[in-house]
């Protein structure tokens, strides 16, 4: 019985196991596909990091101008719009169009800085570049009717209002995005910039313009190779992959407890299978000695068999002698009556005997003293006989 709720034991203990190595695999596979997951999105990440570093996509005069920024052999320049400032992924679009070819020009500290950079193009015939000078650029803003435009259909807002820098670029940020308004679509755009008599310009935020003085530009565009949305998207994947990481994390841990679980449960089985081989030595050693018990029961029984033959062919003679004992039993029970009745009768005879002897020895006594008398009497006449035959003599 034992042996059997131990083996029950195990069972279940090696369910568990089956169990948990299922969800273990699970867990595995779960984690490895999210490793891979955020491989890629590293891998996408630091390909935008290395096209950002490497200034992909730009003017051959603008990664000339950078290149020696970063080797110090220009100073005071700051880098690209594109790199300086930054918006909602949904106004990527729009600022992108807004900005134009002005999204690679370079922001500068000073007009020296500008001028040197001018120098250096020109002594390696590098080709040209625009530069923004942060004491020379100051736009304002406020260049669109924002108040009215406020109350339009589909008025999003003034681009430079929807884009984030830092607070020494807002001047450059306002002379190139001040006087731009942003719509949801070209229909508003269109009847806006109309209604205003198309003083500024507008841009909608799938990329269509509508320029000052009522000129329409757009089509399509290509959605993955904005110069502007590269630090935002380097920023989205690596957020993504955190993301994932968390994931994985808890895919990790789930791996590490369902181990430690399974760890526990081949301890347990390990600790079972120690007890069940336990108990069938004990078992074996006591079957053994049953066969050794049963072996000896058999012959008892066969013995106890003969010893019953024996006994059931004895039993007549054993009656008979029993028979025989209870007739001599009653026989001596009249001998001992018997017995008892000659000893009172002997105790009789001793009593009248002992009277008879008594009276014998009174009776021998008198007889004595007669015969002393008679002899005394007899010497008395003897003696007279002879005194009278003295006498007559």
């Amino acid at each position: 019985e034992k042996i059997i709720h131990e083996k029950n034991a195990l069972e279940a203990a090696q369910k568990k196991i089956e169990a948990y190595t299922a969800e273990l695999e699970q867990a595995k596979d779960r984690h490895s596909r999210l490793r891979v997951e955020i491989s890629t999105l590293l891998r996408q990440a630091d390909a935008l990091r290395r096209m950002e570093e490497l200034f992909e996509g730009y003017n051959g005069s603008v990664r000339r101008v950078m290149e020696a920024a970063g080797t110090g052999e220009l100073h005071g320049v700051l880098g690209p719009v594109s790199q300086l400032i930054s918006t909602d992924p949904k106004y990527n679009i729009a600022i992108e169009t807004a900005l134009g070819a002005n999204i690679q020009n370079i922001v500068v500290e000073d007009e020296e800085a500008a001028k040197a950079a001018i120098a250096y193009l020109k002594r390696v015939n590098g080709g040209r570049a625009t530069f923004y000078p942060l004491t020379s650029v100051k736009g304002q803003p406020g260049g669109i009717p924002a108040t009215e435009l406020s109350r339009r259909r589909g008025y999003v807002g003034a681009a430079d209002e929807l884009v984030d820098c830092d607070e020494r670029y807002k001047g450059v940020t306002c002379y190139l995005l001040a006087r731009t308004a942003v719509f949801r679509n070209i229909d508003d755009a269109a009847e806006a910039a109309k209604a205003f008599g198309y003083r500024f310009r507008i841009v909608t935020l799938d990329g269509q313009t509508i320029n000052a003085g009522g000129s329409f530009t757009g089509g399509s565009v290509k959605r993955d190779s904005g110069m502007l949305s590269r630090s935002a998207d380097i920023r989205r994947l690596e957020d993504q992959a955190a993301a994932v990481e968390v994931k994985a994390s808890a895919e990790l841990k789930l791996i590490e407890e369902q181990t430690a679980k399974i760890n526990e449960q081949k301890t347990v089985c390990a600790d079972i299978n120690g007890r069940v081989n336990l108990l069938t030595t004990l078992y074996q050693a006591e079957k053994t000695q049953l066969e050794v018990l049963r072996t000896q029961y058999a012959s008892d029984k066969k013995r106890l068999d003969e010893v019953t033959a024996d006994y059931n062919a004895n039993s007549d003679r054993i009656a008979k002698e029993e028979k025989q004992r209870a007739e001599i039993k009653a026989r001596m029970a009249e001998i001992n009556n018997r017995l008892a009745e000659l000893a009172a009768e002997i105790e009789e005879k001793i009593k009248a005997r002992t009277e008879c002897v008594t009276e014998r020895d009174a009776s021998r006594a008198e007889h004595s003293a007669l015969t002393v008398s008679v002899t005394a009497s007899g010497r008395d006449a003897e003696a007279a006989k002879r005194a009278e035959a003295f006498a007559l003599d």
